[in-house]
């Protein structure tokens, strides 16, 4: 006889089913998981509120800023209008002592608004701000402004171009101050040189220099060819494109063989390609004088500039200034062909100027002698007396000649 044995683990108990799982949620439980969703929603609602408020105190921050800023700029405007250098000088950053000195110069001449290099008379009332960027901690700032200009195209017409400037202001105790771009706003200093030119100028403008400087080794190599003979194989201009105001004093132009002028964006960058073109055509200007110079020599005689500014004319490069109405003043004064003596050493008179341009205007148009060789001769005899050079220029001075001279004043004070 044998028994079966099992252990009490495995005597299966029929008809016992297991307890089912419990998934309801108790009420306590439940109260729980929705007091949680209400702390989270009420965290998050007061940190977009946070947020909100803060945006709108930095944004209110900011505007403020701005509006200080643009209430300095018009300040500068006006004072540089008057020529108000005092009044200027109090909104200048004094970081840089040689920069805020160029700059009080530049409005006491009344150069600050003004670009005569190239030809440029600013048009009151045409300010207009683009854009202000303002630094991270609201204490410096970069305004973008656009000047109109207009360009004289002669015949009593011009036409309006437009320059796109940045100034860079500094938070002061007060106000907000002009001051000078940092080194990083201009980028490293670059040069390269080609046949007749070495070339400095800020990473910044590279792009707009590239093909500026093959407009200006053209312009050279024309002039060289024009000259007679190739330039001498010492002849090279050195051109600055400098980022210090003090570039667009006349004074600071630089000496023989070095040129200073003001970089592209310290001018302004053109808003269209009329403007783009008047920004070429004054650089080009500039470094064909210096050229001219260079070439030909120095002299101090009005008769001089008078040349140059007829030989720049007959390029296109600007326009020849004689208008009927300073004929007319000629004739009016009895100015007899003589009277050019006042002018042939440099002395000043209310009318110099004038004077030896349409002296220069009667010896070329009328006499036929080339504004070069008349750049030439003054150069050449300016220790002469002027009536010495004047009779090798024409070959002789009499009675016919100075009748020529009166003849040709009466035809060119009635010309429209």
């Amino acid at each position: 006889m044998s028994f079966d044995w099992h252990t009490e683990d495995e005597i299966e108990w029929e008809g016992l089913a297991e307890p089912a799982a419990d998934t309801a949620v108790s009420p306590k439980r439940r109260w729980r998981a929705w007091l949680l969703v209400g702390v989270l929603l009420v965290a998050v609602t007061a940190v977009l509120l946070a947020a909100r408020q803060l945006n709108q105190r930095v944004e209110a921050a900011s505007s403020a800023v701005e509006l200080d800023v643009q209430a300095s700029h018009r300040v500068l405007q006006e004072a540089a209008q008057k020529r108000d250098g005092e009044l200027f000088a109090t909104f200048l950053s004094g970081r840089d002592p040689e920069w805020g000195n160029a700059q009080v110069s530049l409005v006491n001449q009344g150069f600050y608004l003004e670009r005569p290099l190239f030809g440029l008379t600013w048009l009151p009332g045409s300010s207009a701000v683009i854009s202000v960027t303002l630094a991270p901690d609201l204490q410096a700032a970069e305004l973008t402004v656009a000047q109109a200009y207009s360009f004289d195209i002669g015949h009593g017409l011009t036409e309006t171009v437009r320059l796109q400037q940045t100034e860079v202001y500094r938070r002061a105790e007060n106000r907000f101050l002009l001051a000078p771009p940092l080194a990083e706003f201009w980028g490293e200093p670059r040069q390269f040189s080609t046949a007749y030119l070495t070339i400095h100028y800020p990473a910044r403008d590279e792009a707009f220099l590239r093909p500026l400087a093959a407009r200006l080794e053209a312009a050279v190599a024309e002039v060289c060819a024009e000259w007679g003979a190739d330039c001498p194989a010492n002849f090279h201009l050195s051109l600055d494109f400098s980022v210090s105001p003090a570039a667009f004093l006349p004074e600071a132009r630089g000496a023989e063989g070095l040129l200073v002028l003001p970089a592209p964006s310290l001018a302004g960058r053109p808003l269209d390609e009329a403007g783009k073109d008047v920004l070429y055509r004054g650089y080009e200007t500039a470094v064909t004088g210096a050229a001219l110079r260079q070439l030909a020599g120095e002299s101090d005689s009005w008769l001089y500039e008078a040349a140059l500014d007829r030989i720049l004319a007959e390029k296109g490069l600007r326009p020849w200034p004689l208008t009927p109405a300073h004929w007319q003043a000629i004739a009016a004064g009895q100015t007899a062909l003589a009277d050019g003596a006042v002018v042939w050493q440099g002395q000043d008179s209310p009318q110099a100027e004038r004077l030896a341009q349409a002296i220069v205007q009667f010896l070329v148009e009328e006499q036929g002698v080339s504004s070069r060789r008349l750049l030439a001769a003054v150069v050449r005899d300016q220790s002469l007396p002027y009536s010495i050079w004047l009779s090798a220029v024409m070959n002789e001075v009499d009675a016919a000649e100075a009748a020529a001279w009166d003849q040709f004043v009466a035809e060119q004070a009635k010309s429209e």
